[in-house]
């Protein structure tokens, strides 16, 4: 089984599901205006893990903001997680949050007690603006990339021109040799 890695943008969080050891991870925040769509590869790959899950699969959560139906595809995602553990697997599930977010705290505490799994909560201090500068170096790369390769096509398209230009007057003088020596 292959492991499922998805890189997080300003709108989706970053996900590591590592079939080998069981550990994994979900990291950011997920606003998407269509955030099933995102959650779709990560219930099949649960689907696939579900049949063949190690002993102890570790989960790592560590929430910046979700969104309504985000909360709710979490919740299925953890809901999966309370299935491999009546299955007799150990699950353990880790929310983190920063140190001063009740929210997420409390957001945490209703999942353990709607999926009846005990989770380990751990404040963290300021990690959620780690994760939002990761989200925004990863953002201004793209963003970077994309005007290197728009400046790379301008280059081409420029030397196309200039070529095309080139070409255009080649084709001019000689016309203009062809009619010279049409005359005589």
């Amino acid at each position: 089984m292959e492991n499922l890695v998805i890189n997080n943008t300003i709108n989706t969080p970053q996900v590591n599901l590592n079939a080998k050891t069981g550990e994994l991870s979900i990291k950011g925040s997920s606003t998407a205006e269509n955030p099933l769509e995102y959650f779709n590869p990560i219930m099949a790959w649960l689907k696939d893990y579900y049949v063949s899950p190690v002993s102890v699969t570790t989960v790592n959560i560590f929430p910046v903001h979700f969104n309504t139906v985000s909360t709710k595809c979490l919740l299925l995602f953890l809901r999966k997680m309370k299935t491999i553990s009546d299955m007799g697997n150990k699950v353990v599930i880790k929310w983190h949050y920063e140190e001063d977010d009740e929210d997420m705290l409390d957001m945490g505490e209703e999942y353990a007690n709607v999926v009846e799994l005990p989770f380990e909560f751990i404040a963290e201090k300021e990690f959620v603006q780690e994760i939002i500068e990761e989200d925004y170096w990863i953002q201004f790369n793209k963003k970077l990339r994309k005007k290197e390769n728009t400046a790379k096509l301008i280059i081409i398209l420029v030397g196309i021109l200039a070529v095309a230009f080139v070409l255009f007057e080649v084709t001019q003088i000689l016309d203009a040799f062809k009619i010279h020596w049409k005359l005589f």
